[in-house]
């Protein structure tokens, strides 16, 4: 009845003629990979939990924050604007919880907040450098404090 519908062919043919072009897109292709590789793994340096203990300053304000190896944290006179960008400009002490997380192609320090800080439950210290850390409420906005690592 329908004699007339039969499927298409498809040539799976290797592309004859062409291996120079085909021998070119590989070779681009594996120099992406390489720099992509490359580039990935030079993103970001993993974050050691015995790395970032510590007690940490503002040398602006004067707030301080200190990781214990336990995974505790105490902060000292920080005001809810510097480290969630909102709460007021009033210092207040918290503590809690910190560790580290993988936040896609950086580690950060999460801070668990158990009290002190109002209604907040917790939010991420970015590293600033090599031993500092930096609260920023808004990921685009900027830096609202530095926490720098005491000698």
């Amino acid at each position: 009845m329908y004699t007339h519908l039969r499927p298409h062919a498809v040539d799976m043919r290797p592309l004859h003629g062409n291996s120079d072009l085909l021998d070119r897109g590989r070779r681009w292709a594996v120099i992406a990979l390489v720099a992509a590789t490359g580039l990935l793994s030079g993103c970001s340096t993993p974050i050691e939990a015995d790395q970032v203990s510590g007690t940490y300053r503002s040398a602006e304000t004067g707030g301080e924050l200190r990781l214990e190896p336990d995974g505790t944290f105490l902060a000292t006179g920080i005001s809810g604007d510097e480290a969630v960008g909102s709460g007021g400009t009033d210092t207040a002490d918290f503590s809690g919880e910190w560790e580290v997380v993988d936040f896609g192609s950086d580690d950060v320090v999460y801070l668990s907040i158990d009290e002190g800080l109002g209604g907040v439950h917790g939010f991420p210290l970015n590293l600033h450098g090599q031993d500092a850390f930096e609260l920023r409420p808004d990921p685009d906005g900027p830096v609202s404090l530095v926490l720098e690592r005491e000698a």
